[in-house]
């Protein structure tokens, strides 16, 4: 089902922003994402109508900034 879907996107999630302790800005995650995972976050699956959208549903895996030059950056929360 679909909360078995989201934990296991959420515990990817953790690993890929793991893997990138400067962060990643959010163009460059779902090719993070795939090269790590294979598949595409799949937000639009998690009923979210953009990555930005999921990425911000779940707060305990992903800490959202908006660099100087305004990228969107996304962390891992420790």
């Amino acid at each position: 089902g679909h909360m078995l879907e989201a934990d296991l996107v959420s515990k990817m999630l953790r690993a890929v922003l793991q893997s990138h302790k400067n962060g990643i800005v959010l163009p460059r995650l779902q090719g993070e994402y795939r090269s790590l995972t294979g598949d595409w976050i799949p937000f639009k699956q998690l009923g979210y109508p953009t990555l930005e959208a999921y990425l911000r549903s779940v707060p305990a895996v992903v800490r959202i900034e908006a660099s100087r030059s305004g990228e969107i950056v996304c962390y891992a929360v420790a």
